[in-house]
Protein backbone atom coordinates (compact mmCIF):
# COMPACT_ATOMS: atom_id res chain seq x y z
CA UNK A 1 0.00 0.00 0.00
CA UNK A 2 0.99 3.44 -0.75
CA UNK A 3 0.76 6.86 1.09
CA UNK A 4 0.38 9.89 -0.88
CA UNK A 5 1.13 12.30 2.38
CA UNK A 6 2.30 11.20 5.53
CA UNK A 7 0.96 13.79 8.61
CA UNK A 8 2.66 14.33 11.60
CA UNK A 9 5.99 13.30 10.48
CA UNK A 10 6.15 9.90 10.05
CA UNK A 11 7.77 7.52 8.40
CA UNK A 12 6.11 6.18 5.24
CA UNK A 13 7.82 2.94 5.46
CA UNK A 14 7.50 2.28 8.95
CA UNK A 15 3.28 2.91 8.98
CA UNK A 16 3.61 0.16 5.57
CA UNK A 17 5.19 -2.44 7.65
CA UNK A 18 2.92 -1.77 10.67
CA UNK A 19 -0.27 -2.01 8.13
CA UNK A 20 1.56 -5.09 6.68
CA UNK A 21 2.05 -6.62 10.15
CA UNK A 22 -1.49 -6.23 11.14
CA UNK A 23 -2.73 -7.66 8.17
CA UNK A 24 -0.78 -10.31 8.83
CA UNK A 25 -2.17 -10.67 12.29
CA UNK A 26 -5.75 -10.57 11.33
CA UNK A 27 -4.81 -12.95 8.83
CA UNK A 28 -3.70 -15.30 11.13
CA UNK A 29 -6.59 -15.00 14.00
CA UNK A 30 -9.15 -15.65 10.58
CA UNK A 31 -7.36 -18.45 10.26
CA UNK A 32 -7.48 -19.85 13.90
CA UNK A 33 -11.32 -18.95 14.27
CA UNK A 34 -12.25 -20.80 10.46
CA UNK A 35 -10.60 -23.73 11.86
CA UNK A 36 -12.03 -24.20 14.81
CA UNK A 37 -16.12 -23.17 14.85
CA UNK A 38 -16.19 -23.24 18.64
CA UNK A 39 -13.38 -20.87 18.98
CA UNK A 40 -15.11 -18.38 16.68
CA UNK A 41 -18.24 -18.15 18.96
CA UNK A 42 -16.03 -18.19 22.14
CA UNK A 43 -13.99 -15.02 20.07
CA UNK A 44 -17.49 -13.59 19.47
CA UNK A 45 -18.67 -13.81 23.08
CA UNK A 46 -15.31 -12.57 24.44
CA UNK A 47 -14.90 -9.59 21.93
CA UNK A 48 -19.10 -8.92 23.58
CA UNK A 49 -17.37 -9.21 26.91
CA UNK A 50 -14.32 -6.62 26.40
CA UNK A 51 -17.03 -4.18 24.42
CA UNK A 52 -18.97 -3.92 27.57
CA UNK A 53 -16.42 -4.19 30.23
CA UNK A 54 -15.48 -0.90 28.09
CA UNK A 55 -18.79 0.85 28.19
CA UNK A 56 -18.84 -0.01 31.78
CA UNK A 57 -15.52 1.63 32.69
CA UNK A 58 -15.88 4.24 29.98
CA UNK A 59 -18.99 5.59 32.03
CA UNK A 60 -17.76 4.83 35.67
CA UNK A 61 -20.34 2.66 36.58
CA UNK A 62 -20.01 0.65 39.59
CA UNK A 63 -20.01 -3.01 39.26
CA UNK A 64 -23.17 -4.21 39.59
CA UNK A 65 -24.70 -5.34 43.51
CA UNK A 66 -26.22 -8.39 42.92
CA UNK A 67 -29.04 -8.55 46.03
CA UNK A 68 -31.65 -11.07 45.99
CA UNK A 69 -34.21 -8.24 47.62
CA UNK A 70 -33.47 -4.53 48.59
CA UNK A 71 -32.58 -3.42 51.39
CA UNK A 72 -34.54 -0.74 53.65
CA UNK A 73 -31.96 1.67 52.59
CA UNK A 74 -33.53 0.89 48.81
CA UNK A 75 -36.76 0.91 49.91
CA UNK A 76 -36.53 4.07 51.76
CA UNK A 77 -34.86 5.75 48.53
CA UNK A 78 -37.68 3.83 46.50
CA UNK A 79 -40.34 5.58 48.70
CA UNK A 80 -38.55 9.14 48.93
CA UNK A 81 -37.89 8.52 44.98
CA UNK A 82 -41.74 7.96 44.28
CA UNK A 83 -42.77 10.89 46.52
CA UNK A 84 -40.93 13.20 44.30
CA UNK A 85 -42.11 11.69 41.09
CA UNK A 86 -45.87 12.52 42.23
CA UNK A 87 -44.43 15.83 43.77
CA UNK A 88 -43.23 16.39 40.02
CA UNK A 89 -46.18 15.00 38.60
CA UNK A 90 -48.41 17.48 40.62
CA UNK A 91 -46.09 20.44 39.53
CA UNK A 92 -46.83 19.90 36.48
CA UNK A 93 -49.99 19.69 36.47
CA UNK A 94 -50.49 23.05 38.58
CA UNK A 95 -48.24 24.70 36.60
CA UNK A 96 -50.42 23.37 33.16
CA UNK A 97 -53.55 24.98 34.89
CA UNK A 98 -51.49 28.16 35.88
CA UNK A 99 -50.40 28.89 32.31
CA UNK A 100 -53.86 27.87 30.78
CA UNK A 101 -55.57 29.83 33.28
CA UNK A 102 -52.99 32.90 32.42
CA UNK A 103 -53.30 32.47 28.59
CA UNK A 104 -57.50 32.67 28.91
CA UNK A 105 -57.03 36.06 31.00
CA UNK A 106 -55.14 37.17 28.84
CA UNK A 107 -57.75 36.01 25.36
CA UNK A 108 -60.24 38.21 27.48
CA UNK A 109 -58.43 41.36 28.60
CA UNK A 110 -57.57 41.33 24.47
CA UNK A 111 -60.75 40.65 23.50
CA UNK A 112 -61.97 43.08 26.09
CA UNK A 113 -59.43 45.63 24.76
CA UNK A 114 -60.61 45.10 21.18
CA UNK A 115 -64.27 46.01 22.28
CA UNK A 116 -62.79 48.89 24.09
CA UNK A 117 -61.18 50.14 21.04
CA UNK A 118 -64.06 49.44 18.34
CA UNK A 119 -66.62 51.29 21.14
CA UNK A 120 -64.24 54.39 20.57
CA UNK A 121 -64.26 54.56 17.29
CA UNK A 122 -68.00 54.53 16.68
CA UNK A 123 -68.01 57.30 19.18
CA UNK A 124 -65.35 59.05 17.61
CA UNK A 125 -67.16 58.48 14.10
CA UNK A 126 -70.55 59.65 15.52
CA UNK A 127 -68.95 62.58 16.65
CA UNK A 128 -67.35 63.29 13.88
CA UNK A 129 -70.68 62.93 11.57
CA UNK A 130 -71.96 65.39 14.24
CA UNK A 131 -69.43 68.09 13.78
CA UNK A 132 -69.58 68.00 10.14
CA UNK A 133 -73.30 68.77 10.12
CA UNK A 134 -72.59 71.94 12.71
CA UNK A 135 -72.82 75.20 11.00
CA UNK A 136 -71.20 77.83 13.23
CA UNK A 137 -73.02 81.27 12.19
CA UNK A 138 -71.31 84.52 13.24
CA UNK A 139 -73.59 88.09 13.19
CA UNK A 140 -71.50 90.13 10.19
CA UNK A 141 -71.56 93.33 12.61
CA UNK A 142 -69.47 91.97 14.94
CA UNK A 143 -65.29 91.39 14.57
CA UNK A 144 -64.62 87.38 15.43
CA UNK A 145 -62.99 87.95 18.37
CA UNK A 146 -65.46 90.13 19.93
CA UNK A 147 -65.61 94.25 20.05
CA UNK A 148 -62.79 96.19 19.98
CA UNK A 149 -61.51 98.03 22.58
CA UNK A 150 -61.52 102.13 22.44
CA UNK A 151 -57.90 102.31 23.01
CA UNK A 152 -56.98 100.14 20.12
CA UNK A 153 -59.78 101.79 17.81
CA UNK A 154 -58.33 105.19 18.85
CA UNK A 155 -54.22 103.44 17.66
CA UNK A 156 -55.47 102.68 14.98
CA UNK A 157 -56.96 105.88 13.68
Amino acid sequence: MEFSAVDHDRDRNRIASSLAELGDRLAHTAERVAADPVRAELSLVQAEIYRLRGLLTAGCAPPPVHRTSPGPAERAAADLLAQARNALLAAHEEARQVRDRAYEEAMQARRDFEAALYARRLREERADEILRNVVIRIPAEEPVGGPVPATRVAEAG
